[in-house]
């Protein structure tokens, strides 16, 4: 299921990826929010208070997104899916056309250099999947940027291995 329509374009600030794809998601439900006042609330490393690249930005735990949606009276509700849920790729694929077709938005969280770049930066990124294109083993990112934003049609097998390497998985937001 094509979700193209669904998501405006929002250019995340620097180390905003996160906030960014949460004022996405929140628009899509009729929700007004900004990437800054998102980061106040949930927090952002700025890569100037650390050389270590893995902890800039927001970083999201158990209930984070959760509780950033109850403490802003916001009728909406995330359910995490770990990507060792998933064999492989094929699996993470079936995975997205259960889910596109229903009122849930998907963000998933990766390494950058491992689905764009050489694989040797640990620099952790999040983008929204809005699209699956099976024939090619693909899946279509909406990516925030700030470089290189928009929408991007990627490898179904590099972003398992991305998400993978990040240790991270499958954000899926609902109406409560």
């Amino acid at each position: 299921m094509n979700n193209y329509n669904l998501y405006e374009q929002v250019i995340a600030k620097r180390n905003m990826c996160v906030p960014a794809v949460l004022q996405m998601v929140l628009k899509r439900f009729g929700i007004v929010m900004d990437q800054t006042s998102i980061s106040e609330q949930l927090g952002i490393v700025p890569d100037n208070d650390s050389n270590n690249p893995k902890i800039w930005g927001t970083h999201i735990y158990d209930n984070t997104l959760n509780d950033f949606f109850q403490n802003n009276s916001i009728c909406l509700r995330e359910n995490y899916i770990p990507i060792n849920h998933f064999m492989d790729s094929v699996f993470l694929l079936d995975k997205l056309n259960e889910l596109l077709p229903k009122e849930t938005a998907i963000i998933c969280g990766y390494n950058y250099s491992w689905l764009f770049g050489d694989k040797e930066d640990v620099f952790q990124h999040v983008s929204i999947i809005i699209d699956v294109n099976e024939d090619k083993n693909e899946v279509v990112l909406l990516d925030p940027g700030p470089k290189d934003y928009g929408v991007k049609s990627v490898s179904a097998d590099k972003l398992y291995d991305a998400i993978r390497e990040a240790h991270d998985g499958l954000w899926c937001i609902y109406p409560r």
